[in-house]
């Protein structure tokens, strides 16, 4: 029964994220100065790939922010699909 209940929420949560527009979590890629071969060219360079790497690691963070985010809105949207199931389930009139 269990299943049969979250395959609901599942296919209903489905078909809602199709009709909101979704955010994407994007990651930026990693920096191309992290994965060359040897020591820096100079203190500029290094100083450029310093920044690149802060630059990525806030993209990483904002990235879980987001993941975070989009997995809080699928909760609550499960826990309301399973709540008006529920009432419907009571015979109720509105469900809400």
């Amino acid at each position: 029964m269990k299943t049969a209940i979250w395959t609901i929420v599942v296919l209903c949560i489905a078909s809602t994220a199709q009709a909101d527009t979704v955010k994407e979590c994007v990651v930026d890629p990693m920096p191309e100065c992290v994965q060359q071969n040897g020591a820096f060219a100079d203190k500029a360079a290094e100083q450029a790939c310093r920044q690149a790497v802060k630059e990525y690691q806030r993209t990483v963070t904002a990235f879980w922010d987001c993941q975070r985010a989009q997995a809080s809105k699928v909760d609550r949207e499960a826990r309301k699909v399973i709540r008006l199931f529920n009432c419907r389930k009571r015979g109720k009139e509105t469900c809400e």
